[in-house]
């Protein structure tokens, strides 16, 4: 789709629902000109978000249908790893937003809808990863997002047990990736769930 068609598609609907039209008789009109309705739900869900929040970015960057590349969510509360690990996945060709706890991803995963979220575990003094993660799952507007769990630690969930990998299955989750200093590894991984996750 041209940027073109894009910008006409903002305009659309922003004027429609600045004019008082349902979602019902936007979806409508959208599908008379040949949108699919599963790409017509995602973008009347975040143009909503991001107007609510009084966001200011293209519509572009809210709808996965529309984005040029895919878009990681990195949620860790230590700056330096997100700007390293942040870094390292925006060379290798990915668009990246931070949170930093559980308040801000939350947020993030309903206002922007990712295309992976990478949730760090160990998150003090806050609700940790695994219980971020399954929050956005129990989201009815988030619980279809792919998240994968980053971390150092040995073991993660001590009172489980239990392989690493079949944990994070059990949980729901798309994959477990160990914070590494091999960053290629990482962005490897990263790609692998990606690709896995668009097969499916």
């Amino acid at each position: 789709m041209s940027d073109m068609e894009i910008e006409k598609l903002k305009n659309y609907i922003q004027e429609s629902l600045k004019s008082g039209k349902t979602r019902e008789e936007i979806r409508k009109s959208l599908l008379e000109v040949g949108w699919q309705e599963s790409d017509i739900e995602k973008t009347l869900q975040v143009f909503e978000a991001s107007t609510a929040s009084g966001a200011t970015k293209d519509v572009k960057e809210f709808t996965p249908a529309l984005r040029p590349k895919p878009l990681i969510l990195l949620v860790d509360d230590e700056a330096n790893f997100r700007e390293i690990i942040g870094a390292k996945l925006t060379a290798a060709g990915f668009d990246i937003v931070l949170a930093k706890n559980q308040s801000e991803a939350v947020a993030k995963a309903e206002q922007l809808l990712p295309d992976l979220i990478l949730m760090d575990i160990y998150m003090p003094p806050g609700p940790t990863g695994t219980d971020t993660a399954l929050n956005i799952r129990q989201n009815p507007k988030t619980k279809d997002l792919k998240i994968a769990f980053l971390t150092n630690l040995k073991e993660p969930w001590p009172a489980i047990g239990g392989e690493r990998e079949k944990v994070t299955q059990e949980l729901g989750m798309e994959g477990f990736i160990e914070k590494t200093e091999d960053l290629n590894v990482l962005v490897k991984k990263v790609q692998e769930i990606l690709e896995k996750a668009r097969s499916s």
